[in-house]
This record gives C-alpha cells, structure tokens and sequence, in this order.
C-alpha cells in the first residue's frame, strides 16, 4: 500500500500525548496517527492486521509449554523462545516478520540460537538441512515452479514465505504461522533425542506430513 506525505496542523498538547502513546507502544507518530485515523473510519490497514496476526500468534504459542512469548522489538517482529535437551540448557528462538509486499502478506520465520557450542551448532545446520530437504521436496508438489526460500547457515535457519491468497483472516494467518513453528520445534527436539539418524530422519518427514494435513500451512 502506498503512503503520501500530508501536512497536518496540531495542537502540541495533543502531539506530546500522541508521542507517549507511541512510544509505550514500541511504534512511532505517523503508524500511530495513521492507526487511529484508520480505526476511526473503520478501515483496517495492513499494520493493523499484522498486529491482530501478532496478538492471535501470542495467544497461540503462550498455551504451548514450556515455550515463550518475548516482548516485542518492533511492530513488524515477534520473537519465540524454547528450551533444548541439551548440555548447558541452551534455547532457540523463533523469529516471525510480517510485511506487505505489492499488497500480499509476506514475512519469514528465523530459527537461531546464541549458542557458542560447535557441536550444538553442528547438530542444528544438521537438522535444518534435513528439513530443508523434505521441505523442498513437497513444496515441489504444493507448489511447482517455486523454489523453497530457506536458508540455512551457522546453526540458523530463515524460512522466507507467502500465504495462499484464499489465507486472508487475521486468525487463520497465525494458526498457519504457529502451525509451522510447533511443527518445526516438535521435530528439533525430536532429533536431538535420537541416535538414530535414519530412522528420526523418517520421523521428522512423518511430521512435516502430519503438518500439510492441516487446514492452514504457510508456503
């Protein structure tokens, strides 16, 4: 959606309250003022909806334990953390960014950890390129001629990604969303506690599955 440059005449009183709204919620001026204009005509702008998305997702991922919703770093991010079986009790962290490209919702997932173990971060390149490669196998069914956006470096994973243009609702937008996260932490954890590498990789692909029957994916 694109934005022009209008010059508005205010009260300073109004702007300084304006100001610490904006502030308190991690955004600024313009996004505020463009937020309450819009909800006072009853028009929902792109902004807003990536904020009913985000809240709904928050909803969605604090009910599955022992993960956690972290404090918002910005309006168009929203960060995940989970805990890993491994020494020195390490976590990941799931990140979601949302924005509006040529009107249709796009954004990416990011799967990294801080970590500064060379195993840890061997045992995760390991993993996301094995769920890279059943990814992009069956995205070649899903949807031909579309290559997988995912890359996968330093023990971190970032899943670039579209929604079906039928995905409109702001509820549906984060079940798919956290149907994709639940299922790719259900899998890490999954392989960090086999020592067969064979056979978890068969149980992760058997998750991904389970993961496509579902009513909303991410693509």
């Amino acid at each position: 959606m694109s934005k022009v440059v209008y010059s508005l005449v205010l009260d300073d009183n109004v702007v300084r309250q304006v100001d610490r709204v904006a502030y308190q919620m991690n955004t600024n001026r313009s996004s505020l003022i463009n937020r309450i204009l819009a909800e006072y005509v009853s028009y929902q702008t792109p902004e807003m909806q990536v904020q009913d998305i985000f809240q709904a997702l928050s909803r969605l991922m604090e009910a599955c334990a022992p993960m956690k919703v972290l404090a918002p770093s910005s309006e168009a991010m929203l960060s995940i953390r989970s805990p890993l079986q491994f020494k020195y009790n390490p976590t990941i962290r799931y990140t979601v960014e949302l924005g509006v490209v040529e009107d249709q919702l796009e954004g990416e997932i990011r799967a990294s950890t801080r970590t500064q173990s060379e195993q840890l971060i061997l045992v995760l390149n390991s993993f996301f390129l094995l769920l890279y490669k059943i990814e992009a196998s069956y995205q070649r069914e899903r949807n031909p001629g579309v290559p997988l956006d995912c890359t996968v470096q330093d023990g971190r994973m970032t899943r670039r990604f579209h929604l079906p243009q039928e995905l409109t609702d702001s509820q549906d937008i984060s079940d798919a969303i956290a149907n994709y996260i639940q299922m790719v932490d259900q899998a890490l954890h999954l392989y960090l506690s086999s020592s067969n590498p064979r056979g978890v990789a068969q149980q992760v692909e058997a998750l991904y599955r389970q993961y496509l029957q579902q009513p909303n994916t991410i693509l």
